[in-house]
């Protein structure tokens, strides 16, 4: 018996070995999924959302201004909005869009869809604002700034997304400005240069610590860190789509389509593989 003990221990380790294979076998790929499900790769922003990326649960709303009376919130989460002034068109990135139109000092006159109040609307954390535009020729290098999105006014609550006024060299800069409750900090990306007629993807992270970036076409496009700041504070006013929430209106001249708003920091940087070694 003391002469087979060594074999007995070695077969103990043996089957041991084969369990912990089994049990591997049955939950690294579950482990794998898991770990893959909690990784967001980039967002397929060059098409029409559908599925996950226009209905998950990290949408807050999604705007795609199909035809019809009401603004409809194809997120599934009832955020619907209406029309003042402006209207749906066909000529959109993906089927119709909106078309808004000048503003001050063309005339003060509203131009946007408006989305009433909710507390969905304000994120309690990070997020990521997201937009299709199309300059028409009235964006011309006399018309000042031009609000795509805002949720903010005058406030210090929420946010709101602002085409700057052109440079000499017609360039616009393209801010953000967020509401903390008893003042407001804005973020400001590089300088865009927009073409009429051409379609543009603009998009905006917000970590809830500071750090905002913008996005062009899935390139970064600028950003800054500004310490000490939180998520925004909740405010009371409804989200305007395309225009100043009130006067001085500020319509953006223009088409825009596929609007959504999600909770947390989204990606949209294409994977750019590169050569290093003459070795593969």
């Amino acid at each position: 018996e003391g002469q087979n003990s060594p074999y007995l221990l070695c077969g103990v380790i043996a089957m041991a070995f084969r369990l912990l294979a089994i049990v591997l076998t049955l939950l690294l790929p579950r482990l794998l999924v898991a770990e893959e499900a909690a990784v967001r790769l980039c967002e397929p922003w060059q098409s029409d959302y559908q599925g996950e990326d226009a209905k998950g649960k990290h949408v807050i709303a999604l705007w795609n201004f199909e035809p019809g009376e009401k603004v409809e919130d194809a997120s599934g989460q009832g955020r619907s909005g209406a029309l003042r002034g402006a209207k749906i068109s066909p000529n959109g990135r993906f089927g119709s869009c909106l078309e808004s139109f000048p503003g001050w000092p063309v005339e003060d006159k509203e131009h946007h869809a408006m989305v009433p109040n909710h507390p969905s609307l304000s994120p309690k954390g990070g997020f990521t604002l997201e937009l299709w535009i199309q300059p028409k020729p009235e964006l011309n290098k006399d018309y000042p700034e031009s609000f795509l999105l805002d949720k903010k006014y005058v406030a210090h609550h929420d946010y709101q997304m602002i085409l700057g006024p052109a440079s000499r060299s017609g360039e616009r800069v393209l801010r953000v400005c967020l509401g903390f409750g008893g003042d407001s900090a804005t973020w400001y990306s590089q300088p865009l240069q927009l073409e009429t007629g051409t379609w543009y993807h603009l998009a905006f992270t917000y970590d809830a610590a500071g750090d905002g970036r913008f996005y062009l076409n899935g390139l970064p496009w600028g950003g800054q860190k500004n310490p000490g700041r939180e998520a925004v504070v909740p405010g009371k006013h409804p989200l305007s789509i395309g225009d100043r929430i009130g006067s001085y209106h500020h319509g953006f001249p223009g088409y825009i389509d596929q609007v959504r708003i999600s909770n947390g920091v989204l990606e949209f940087r294409r994977a750019k593989f590169e050569m290093v070694s003459d070795r593969s």
